[in-house]
């Protein structure tokens, strides 16, 4: 589940627009979908979530390049400390 939360080089296209390149992350809307399900595991049912897992994942999309995926991962990340602060401790 979190392995989609990272941004995919293969996903990021570069269009020459003549005088310079923009780069179109296609990976965006996958991301978003990664992080929201994680949010809704946490908030439904963090007992049966792995946890780490969960953390790994949103500390990796705090990398993103997108506003909105950062944002998502910081919303994880406070559901989880206050879910289990435990693990961000030890």
């Amino acid at each position: 589940m979190t392995r989609f939360t990272a941004v995919d080089a293969s996903l990021v296209k570069e269009v020459d627009l003549g005088c310079f390149k923009h780069k179109v992350d296609e990976g965006i809307p996958l991301r978003k979908a990664a992080n929201t399900l994680i949010e809704t595991l946490v908030e439904k049912i963090p007992d049966k979530l792995d946890a780490e897992d969960a953390i790994r994942g949103a500390i990796n999309g705090l990398n993103d390049t997108t506003e909105e995926c950062i944002i998502q991962c910081l919303n994880i990340l406070h559901r989880l400390v206050i879910w289990q602060s435990i693990s961000f401790v030890s």
